[in-house]
């Protein structure tokens, strides 16, 4: 019995440092604040079917200025609501050179004011930019 009970908080407590090693590795990025990237538009908007079956969906749409879209600048991920969304070509995300649209989590309430940080790369060092977003009406899909 008390070698079972050792040998269970010696799994824990393994447990319990890697977790804390992982964030410190995440934590050990600094980015700067920055306003390198222009952005033209954005807002966040619920998407309402026309088929009882499914589901409203609401996305995050950011409009880019195409200039200030540099071949040294990638944008890496998108945090949002305490969640990232990182956005590689293998995420699954919509992201084309001026357009960056985000089908958000379920459960998501849209606000009046919302912010969020936009994660990006110039020369190999990491920026955030805050961006503001408002609310547009919803569409309703046929």
């Amino acid at each position: 019995m008390k070698k079972s009970v050792f040998l269970f908080f010696f799994i824990l407590s393994i447990l319990g440092s890697c977790r804390s090693n992982k964030a410190v590795v995440k934590a050990a990025v600094s980015y700067q604040l920055s306003k390198d990237i222009k952005i033209t538009e954005a807002y966040l908007q619920e998407e309402i079917p026309g088929q009882k079956d499914e589901v409203s969906k609401h996305f995050l749409t950011i409009k880019i200025e195409k200039e200030s879209l540099t071949k040294e600048i990638r944008i890496d991920s998108i945090e949002f609501e305490t969640k990232y969304y990182p956005l590689s070509s293998d995420s699954g995300r919509s992201v084309t050179k001026t357009t960056i649209r985000l089908k958000l989590e379920k459960g998501t309430i849209l606000t009046q004011s919302i912010n969020a940080f936009v994660f990006y790369t110039k020369n190999e060092q990491a920026f955030k930019q805050t961006v503001s977003f408002m609310v547009k009406p919803p569409i309703y899909l046929p």
